[in-house]
């Protein structure tokens, strides 16, 4: 073999360079078939394949046999690669071959190639590893050379000159051993093999995980007689990817604290069903191997508390004060206009930049002439009303509102990633583990939302932005279907329905449980569909309404664990009282536990979002002229005639 193979199809075989294999045969498609050594078969693309003995009785024969080699390893290469982005990635190591066919000089190709092959290589690398504080560390390579060769280890535990040992075992691995870490050992750990003709590394990243901050509580209010709000800060989480925290309480006539609620993800939560009496809380965090210190308490007096919701008052006070708007000189002196990043159907946003600054800023622009139904000018000022009440990293920031005589503009936060799908799609792959930290992004912002009683009912790709700064966070925008929920409210939006709940397209009463499209969200990037897919809007709708899901058709999944689908059917549910709430889905024991890492390819993605795009073209045009009208709950034969008989025509 001339260069090392990492197999990333059924039927293939790894093999390192050097590695000598029997060819038994030679498709069409660029690939050998050969047995190694130990008799294990598999395939091997051609073009990492040299020949070592040649085939023929004369020097002739044997040319011929070269030439026809050759010609099956050039004509394959095309086909291997085309459409074929896992073969490339995972041998990325072949495109520097690709150097020799560079115009260069006998003498300098020499130079740079004649010994290439015989520099040290790495077959083992070192693996990144998590270690809890104080236990041993063992870090093990191996690498292979001809020639006589030596390893030098960098890291931390190196630099601070610790009890370390350097060895290498029986199998020829190099091993660094250290008896009981530090945190101070966390960083990079580098491992060099060098011999007369070169040299070759492996890196790995080495964490140690210690026990979390101290949680101090910035807001503790009561929300009524009988609930609390608590806001925290984030405590420093000791080096773990994910940290939880534990609530707990004690009233006046109690002696030692008892838990309220424990593993929480996020930095506020909502205490319910409390007596009105004097409370204490305090709060602690915990990762996967230590509990945090216990931060300050913080108390509350729910005998205080007004019968009627607290948060309801100051939330509604702030819904109905009169929004002070910015005029437009004002307007123009502060911003100037950049473009037009986007067109829809009530409204369009541009990007502005403050002059003072030169910091963007979006600015969503509504026309009168565009929302020619009073309702739809008052769902604007709601949304505006809305947005000026809120703050949450995960949802798109209010700075402002303008109004002119035919135009509501309402300054947002300047959020510079794509939708949702689209940033999938360019990162070319997706995991577990990555939809875990999108939907953990969207339920903190659900949560947050729910703690107000507002729902957002609009939750879908389309409405769900990354903003990358230091990190890559996902934003939910658009909230001029959102409502609060603290009265009766009906809700209906015209257009796709595919995201909606039963409650939503039956006109009947929407709570903040409405917003059940998290899951159809969660189940569209683990296959590509919605559970309610069908060809036509009527059908969509008749099994929204009678719960006609997809969630159990295990072949539809391109990645599927058990707790997946339990969370699945816990919030795609037609009764709402029985949906799980946000912070419950926060709780539930897939966002608890730890998602795979395993890359999967996109491509199923890619079709989702071209068939999602005709789909809202035709629905677009659906819904041009059409008018609201109650739904009735009929059998799936009687609707689908009564809709043959009603829709003939257009079908």
């Amino acid at each position: 073999m001339n260069c090392s193979f990492s197999a990333v199809k059924k039927k293939q075989i790894s093999g390192h360079r050097g590695e000598k294999v029997k060819i038994i045969n030679i498709d069409r498609k660029g690939y050998a078939e050969v047995e190694k050594e130990d008799g294990k078969k598999g395939y091997i693309p051609t073009y990492f394949l040299d020949l070592n003995t040649v085939p023929g009785d004369n020097f002739a024969q044997q040319i011929r046999y070269r030439r026809k080699w050759y010609h099956l390893v050039d004509s394959g290469q095309e086909i291997l690669f085309k459409d074929n982005p896992s073969n490339l990635l995972n041998n990325i190591s072949y495109l520097t071959n690709l150097v020799s066919f560079l115009p260069v000089q006998k003498q300098s190709f020499s130079l740079l190639f004649s010994h290439s092959h015989k520099r040290p290589i790495c077959i083992e690398p070192l693996q990144d590893m998590r270690i809890k504080l104080g236990e041993k560390i063992t870090l093990m390579c191996k690498f292979f050379s001809e020639e006589s060769h030596t390893i030098t280890w960098r890291g931390p535990v190196i630099t601070a000159k610790r009890q370390y040992e350097v060895t290498t075992n029986k199998e020829g691995y190099s091993l660094l051993t250290l008896k009981k870490c530090v945190e101070e050992d966390s960083g990079q750990y580098w491992v060099q093999a060098e011999n007369i003709f070169g040299k070759c590394h492996t890196v790995a990243w080495i964490t140690i995980i210690v026990p979390p901050g101290i949680t101090h509580i910035t807001t503790c209010k009561a929300v009524n007689r009988n609930n609390v709000l608590l806001q925290w800060k984030d405590a420093k989480k000791g080096n773990s990817k994910n940290v939880y925290y534990v609530v707990e309480y004690k009233r006046k006539d109690m002696t030692n604290y008892r838990i309220a609620m424990e593993g929480i993800i996020g930095t506020s939560t909502v205490i319910a069903d409390l007596k009105s009496t004097f409370y204490s809380f305090r709060i602690y965090a915990f990762n996967e191997y230590f509990k945090g210190k216990t931060g300050p308490t913080a108390d509350v007096d729910l005998n205080l508390a007004s019968s009627r919701s607290l948060s309801s008052i100051t939330f509604i006070g702030d819904i109905n004060a009169e929004t002070e708007y910015i005029d437009e000189a004002t307007y123009s002196k502060i911003y100037t206009i950049a473009r037009v990043v986007y067109k829809g159907k009530f409204a369009y946003v541009k990007e502005i930049i403050r002059k003072s600054d030169k910091k963007q800023y979006a600015a969503k622009c509504f026309i009168r002439e565009l929302t020619q139904a009073k309702n739809e000018w008052e769902n604007i000022e709601r949304e505006i009303n809305v947005m000026r009440c809120i703050r949450h990293r995960n949802i798109v920031a209010y700075h402002g509102a303008v109004k002119l005589n035919n135009q509501l503009i309402m300054i947002m936060q300047w959020l510079n990633g794509p939708h949702l799908l689209d940033y999938i799609i360019r990162l070319g792959y997706i995991s577990e583990a990555l939809i875990q930290r999108f939907c953990k992004d969207l339920l903190l912002a659900l949560e947050y939302l729910h703690s107000f009683q507002i729902a957002h009912l609009a939750i879908r790709p389309e409405n769900l932005l990354m903003h990358i700064s230091n990190i890559v966070r996902l934003v939910v925008i658009d909230f001029g279907s959102s409502r609060y929920c603290n009265e009766k409210v009906v809700v209906w939006n015209y257009g796709a329905i595919d995201f909606a709940s039963p409650e939503q397209i039956s006109h009947h009463e929407v709570t903040t449980k409405s917003d059940m499209s998290f899951g159809i969200v969660l189940y569209t990037l683990i296959t590509g569909r919605i559970p309610f897919d069908d060809e036509y809007y009527e059908v969509i709708r008749l099994k929204i309404l009678s719960n006609i899901s997809t969630i159990d058709e295990r072949k539809i999944y391109r990645i599927y664990s058990q707790p997946i689908i339990e969370l699945l059917k816990s919030v795609i549910v037609k009764d709402a009282g029985a949906r799980l709430s946000a912070t419950e889905c926060l709780k539930s024991e897939w966002m608890q536990s730890q998602g795979s890492e395993k890359l999967f390819l996109v491509d199923y993605l890619e079709d989702y979002k071209d068939r999602r795009k005709e789909q809202l073209r035709r629905i677009g045009d659906l819904f041009e002229d059409c008018e609201v009208k109650e739904v009735e709950e009929l059998s799936l034969m009687d609707y689908l005639e009564d809709y043959n008989g009603r829709h003939k025509e257009q079908l």
